[in-house]
């Protein structure tokens, strides 16, 4: 897929702020991020979008979609000033019941050297709704998802909230998700078609997910946070 927009600078290197911190597992934490981070999610929610298209490469229609069509499916602004006033109105926290965060790569001395990933959360009731769930595709494969997910739920315990499920959409055919999923204990809930937006009449399947909290939140964290691979 072709979403024609250029790469983003990297934000300088910086301190890790253990305030800020909500998982961390060898060189990667996850924390709230900064507004010098801003561009760097933007790229990272760009190539999220790419990745998506590119597991609907084989589809017949696939070729008829345009750039805004991809951003729809997964419910990605296309416009760039758009898209960072809103990722920078969720950091400053000034849109209710939203986060993002952001997994780092952490230097010696603590410094933050690249955001590597991020995870955009809703409150829902007593539910937490993960609506967009990224990794670097260069950091892919060592558990970084599961390391996301456990500072997800933290945040619960930051505001004294009490979460009682986790509940996500993702796309059947993306196999390599499901199965992280799968092994953090969330079990399919129904399924929903969506229609593709341009050339075609044809539907798109999607797996609806949740994992109701048995156990307490800081022992689930824990737990993703040992499957993190250096």
């Amino acid at each position: 897929a072709t979403i024609p927009l250029a790469p983003s600078e990297q934000a300088q290197p910086r301190l890790l702020n253990k305030a800020h911190v909500l998982a961390r597992a060898g060189a990667y934490a996850v924390c709230f991020p900064l507004d010098e981070d801003v561009e760097r999610l933007r790229e990272l929610e760009r190539e999220y979008v790419v990745d998506h298209a590119n597991l609907l490469e084989a589809e017949p229609w696939y070729g008829k979609q345009s750039p805004s069509d991809w951003c729809g499916l997964v419910n990605v602004i296309l416009e760039e000033d758009d898209s960072h006033q809103a990722i920078r109105s969720i950091v400053h926290g000034r849109t209710p019941g939203h986060s993002t965060l952001a997994c780092v790569r952490v230097r010696g001395g603590g410094v933050v050297s690249k955001v590597v990933g991020y995870v955009h959360i809703h409150r829902d009731g007593n539910d937490l709704d993960v609506s967009h769930l990224k990794v670097d595709r260069a950091y892919q494969g060592k558990g970084l998802g599961g390391l996301l997910i456990a500072g997800a739920v933290r945040t619960a315990l930051r505001i004294n909230w009490d979460m009682r499920q986790l509940k996500l959409i993702v796309l059947q055919r993306n196999e390599r998700a499901v199965q992280l999923y799968s092994r953090l204990g969330f079990v399919d809930t129904s399924t929903s078609q969506k229609r593709v937006r341009s050339g075609s009449s044809a539907t798109i399947a999607w797996r609806h997910m949740a994992r109701v909290m048995h156990e307490s939140i800081e022992t689930f964290a824990e737990a993703c946070e040992e499957r993190v691979r250096s």
